[in-house]
C-alpha cells in the first residue's frame, strides 16, 4: 500500500506517447464557467502554469487576432490552482471573460500536476488523437509563435 501511494503523490508529467484521454485530461471548465472538451481535430495544447507565462501567451494571441487559436486548431490551457479564491473570482476570472479566445482553466492541482512546467514559461504541446507527438518548453513569443507555425516533426 505505500508503495502505491507514493506513486501516486509524485505523478510524472505527461511525455510524448501518452494518451490524454486516458488520463483524464480532456474536460476543463472555461473562464465563463461552462465545461469544454479538446477535441480529436484539435492540434496543439499551450499550458500556462503561473502569469508570466500566461502573458507570453496573451500577447501573441493578441498580435495574431481573434481566430488565431481556432485557425491553428490549438487550446490554450491555464492553472489556477494557486491562485487565491477571492482574486480568481473577483480579479483574474472577470479579466479573462474580455479574452476573445476561451481559456481551459485548471483549478485544482492533481490535474495540474500532469503538465511540464517551468516559471516563466509556455509549454506547448502537439497532439494526434489526443496523443502527445512532441512537448517543448517556450520562453517568449518568438518561440511561440514557431511552435505554432510548424508542422509537428514526429508521426
Amino acid at each position: 500500500i505505500i508503495i502505491l501511494f507514493s506513486f501516486a503523490l509524485f505523478s510524472e508529467p505527461i511525455k510524448e506517447g501518452d494518451n490524454l484521454e486516458s488520463l483524464n485530461l480532456i474536460e476543463y471548465e472555461d473562464q465563463f464557467g461552462e465545461i469544454q472538451k479538446i477535441k480529436t481535430e484539435d492540434r496543439i495544447l499551450i499550458f500556462a502554469s503561473d502569469m508570466d507565462g500566461t502573458k507570453i501567451a496573451h500577447e501573441v494571441f493578441k498580435q495574431k487576432g481573434e481566430g488565431y487559436l481556432k485557425e491553428k486548431k490549438s487550446i490554450f490551457i491555464g492553472d489556477i490552482h494557486k491562485m487565491p479564491w477571492l482574486i480568481s473570482k473577483f480579479i483574474a476570472l472577470p479579466k479573462m471573460r474580455k479574452y476573445p479566445y476561451k481559456i481551459f482553466l485548471i483549478k485544482d492541482d492533481k490535474k495540474g500536476d500532469n503538465f511540464n512546467k517551468g516559471k516563466g514559461k509556455l509549454t506547448g504541446y502537439k497532439i494526434e488523437n489526443f496523443v502527445i507527438k512532441e512537448f517543448q518548453i517556450i520562453s517568449n513569443t518568438d518561440e511561440l509563435i514557431l511552435f505554432m507555425e510548424e508542422k509537428s516533426s514526429k508521426k
